[in-house]
């Protein structure tokens, strides 16, 4: 009885351990000069992690996005659906990432309509994504309004994160 239940125990955690496996859809690693590189879909509370990643926490509590533009954007930013294409060794994302969740969290874009994806320096994903979403450049952002495509900003906005989205949203359907 004691060996069906250590068998159990065994089965239960082999599991739990490949279930906790399949569930990290991104990898971490550590270039040889201690740059951090984030490739798979992450959450954005890894580059909240000031040691790790300065340049997103400076970046986006230095960055004050233009206020009028944000109550524009205020109406319509909580249905919008934004992919974001980034590479955290890129210093296009180390300025245009912090400033797009800036953005994000003052028009009321919800983190759950954000989906983070990392690549590496060859900027192509293992599992077709950048293929599917013809990324090229990071960081790239895409919006979606109601399923439909919007606009996209590639490596640097041409204004400002907030007034270029403000301008895809303007544009007759």
């Amino acid at each position: 009885m004691n060996n069906i239940a250590v068998a159990v125990a065994a089965v239960v955690l082999v599991l739990v351990l490949a279930g906790c496996w399949a569930s990290s859809k991104y990898v971490v690693t550590k270039e040889p000069e201690g740059s951090e590189i984030i490739t798979g879909e992450f959450p954005k509370s890894l580059l909240e992690d000031e040691s790790e990643f300065p340049w997103y926490v400076s970046g986006y509590r230095d960055y004050q996005p233009d206020s009028s533009v944000i109550a524009i954007l205020h109406s319509t930013a909580p249905e919008l659906q934004v992919m974001v294409f980034c590479g955290t060794w890129c210093p296009d994302t180390k300025h245009e990432l912090p400033r797009f969740y800036k953005v994000a969290s003052e028009a009321g874009i919800p983190d759950s309509h954000i989906t983070l994806y990392g690549l590496d320096r060859s900027k192509h994903s293992a599992d077709g994504m950048t293929d599917r979403f013809d990324i090229t450049n990071v960081p790239t952002f895409i919006f979606t309004l109601h399923g439909k495509e919007i606009g996209r900003i590639v490596e640097r906005a041409d204004e400002s994160i907030e007034k270029d989205l403000a301008k895809m949203l303007r544009k007759p359907e």
